[in-house]
């Protein structure tokens, strides 16, 4: 066994006096689903990657340490594995291809691992040489994908016409091309699976098309993606009876069933119906039609289709999905892995977490939305899974139909997360009291990093999941003023992840000197762009981001109802009792005075107490 997730036997046996060891390697399911084990792989392969940095700076050698150094190296060619075996098995194959060479660059020694490795490579190579087949496909879905993420497109608006069919939209051009790679990665961004055709009135022929003749078909819109690849499967299953070059029609065949199965297995209407305008009487009816036409095929559903094309992976993939309960069990994470929901991205929560029965339709069922998809909140440009997903604030569920997104909360809003957790409720009168810890103990690498000047990323972690509790720590006199309810929890906590000597930033900043104040500025600026950088944010994304969670060395007036900030940098006056709240004039300071005289000389957090914060996060 050479990693968590690969077994390899070795059967020895003989035949005819020769002498044979057979290999069989079996991949199985990691318990916490193949993206969990992607991301711990990852991680075990940074700690190594830096112990085997610091082996190598050590200048004395010996037998022992050459001995630990070969042990090492085993241990990251088995993390470099791990890595590419999840790559793999997520169908991510550029990034299994790059794990891959970095796993030959450290020179594997067992058989097993060598063939494991040209096995993937071969793999990557093979996706790459089908993806080729339909370069157009890729690059109009390429040179959408920033506005997709920005929110300025929304995927089943995206017209793309086959040679015949002009009033197709990406997914279903795919579909219909036999296109199965670009079709999941629509659909991993979000693409509805049983989306209408787009309506002739929807669109110009000579802007969209690109001056494409207007005697290409038009389909009635009622047509979905799956109706029409299984109509092309029909017709491509009869034609190979009657054709000379019978491989490339078997090559057809065999994309027009993936992108079947895969349809069928992410949850497409099999009981939808291939509709065909009136027969046109000129005769310039497209010649796709005339085969559908011709095959009798019109009003026949996708299941009826299947059966007539005596496909036998489209009938057993139609079979797996017959009922609702088949369907829960079985359906496809929509990431374009081809895994179930279960070992892919919704591993370790309940089957009803990833499909909903629909409130207008209650014998329909919804799948959740994609989690590469760009996330519903708005927030951020950010994927479902890296945002609401991830920290368990709202659930969406695609309405395939409709392409509506429907939202579904099941008691997991973060306020309600957020009390269960931490029960808020036993400490009303003490923002900063017990009950408030978010974890019992502080882990030993926790303790080093605090001692370094770097926030834990316990912390961290436990900053996003509970966001609401962290901005309620903050002093009482704060909030409506500090600006955190305006942030994204993952900016903020990643802009404090790369300051040397972090601090929690808040625009109420009164209590800070000016000197102080202007350094902790710049600081959190220059960790604002690099989180830019290394999330490669461009453009208006970049500014709309930054905008949103910079900096500022003026401050609020301290007054709730009183919108001023400082134009000159601590221009305005601190409360002479506490000196913790600053005001931009003496009747702004009187007219809060009735609120803040039970808050005058209380306990107060500042950027600079950050062992304060600490214990009162139950860290020390």
């Amino acid at each position: 066994s050479y990693s968590k997730t690969t077994t390899t036997f070795e059967i020895p046996f003989s035949t005819n006096n020769l002498h044979v060891t057979l290999t069989i390697i079996m991949t199985t399911t990691p318990k916490d689903g193949w993206v969990v084990e992607l991301k711990e792989a990852k991680r075990a392969a940074k700690k190594l990657s830096k112990r085997h940095s610091r082996s190598k700076n050590n200048t004395e050698r010996s037998n022992d340490s050459n001995h630990d150094e070969k042990y090492l190296n085993e241990l990251r060619i088995d993390a470099q594995l791990r890595i590419a075996t999840a790559h793999h098995k997520l169908r991510q194959f550029q990034a299994c291809k790059a794990a891959v060479a970095v796993c030959q660059s450290m020179k594997p020694t067992h058989y097993a691992d060598i063939q494991t490795l040209k096995k993937y490579e071969a793999d990557a190579d093979a996706y790459v040489k089908t993806s080729k087949l339909f370069e157009r496909n890729q690059d109009a879905l390429s040179e959408n994908i920033h506005k997709l993420m920005s929110g300025e497109k929304f995927i089943d608006h995206i017209a793309l016409p086959h040679i015949a069919i002009a009033n197709l939209n990406i997914l279903q051009c795919c579909a219909l091309s036999g296109d199965v790679n670009t079709m999941e990665r629509a659909i991993a961004h979000g693409a509805s699976l049983d989306c209408p055709l787009i309506p002739k009135e929807a669109f110009s022929l000579t802007e969209m098309l690109g001056g494409l003749p207007e005697s290409m078909a038009m389909l009635p819109t009622d047509n979905t993606a799956l109706v029409l690849v299984c109509a092309n499967l029909v017709v491509n299953c009869h034609m190979k009876l009657f054709v000379f070059d019978i491989e490339t029609t078997m090559q057809v065949i065999s994309h027009l069933e993936e992108c079947t199965v895969q349809l069928i297995m992410l949850g497409a209407d099999v009981d939808r119906k291939l509709h065909l305008s009136s027969a046109s009487r000129d005769g310039s009816e497209d010649y796709y039609c005339r085969f559908w036409r011709k095959l009798k095929l019109d009003g026949k559903t996708a299941r009826e289709m299947i059966i007539l094309s005596k496909n036998q992976r489209a009938i057993d993939a139609t079979n797996a999905m017959k009922t609702d309960e088949l369907k829960i069990d079985n359906a496809h994470c929509r990431c374009g892995s081809r895994l179930k929901w279960s070992e892919c991205h919704a591993n370790g929560v309940d089957k009803e977490r990833h499909c909903v029965r629909s409130d207008r339709d209650g014998n329909k069922l919804l799948f959740r939305h994609s989690p590469l998809a760009r996330c519903e909140c708005e927030k951020t440009c950010k994927t479902y899974y890296d945002c609401c997903w991830k920290f368990g604030r709202i659930q969406y569920f695609l309405d395939d139909a409709s392409g509506q997104i429907m939202c579904h909360t099941c008691g997991t809003m973060p306020v309600e997360f957020m009390l269960n957790r931490c029960n808020l409720n036993e400490m009303e009168d003490l923002p900063l009291g017990p009950g408030t810890s978010l974890c019992t103990e502080m882990s030993e690498d926790a303790r080093d990093d605090f001692r370094a000047g770097k926030c834990p990323k316990e912390l961290l972690e436990q900053m996003q999941i509970a966001w609401p509790l962290f901005c309620r720590l903050i002093p009482s006199e704060q909030i409506g003023k500090s600006g955190l309810d305006s942030f994204d929890p993952a900016v903020y906590t990643g802009c404090i992840s790369r300051i040397n000597n972090f601090f929690f930033w808040t625009n109420a900043h009164w209590m800070l000197e000016e000197s102080e104040l202007l350094v902790r500025v710049i600081e959190w600026n220059e960790a604002l762009n690099l989180y830019c950088d290394d999330h490669n944010m461009t453009g208006a994304t970049r500014s709309r981001v930054y905008e949103r969670h910079k900096a500022f060395q003026f401050a609020p007036c301290g007054n709730r109802s009183c919108n001023r900030i400082e134009k000159k940098v601590k221009s305005f006056h601190l409360c002479s009792g506490c000196k913790k709240i600053a005001y931009c004039g003496r009747q702004c300071q009187k007219d809060d005075w009735k609120r803040h005289k039970r808050e005058c000389g209380q306990y107060g957090t500042s950027p600079s107490q950050i062992s304060d914060m600490f214990q009162a996060l139950g860290f020390m």
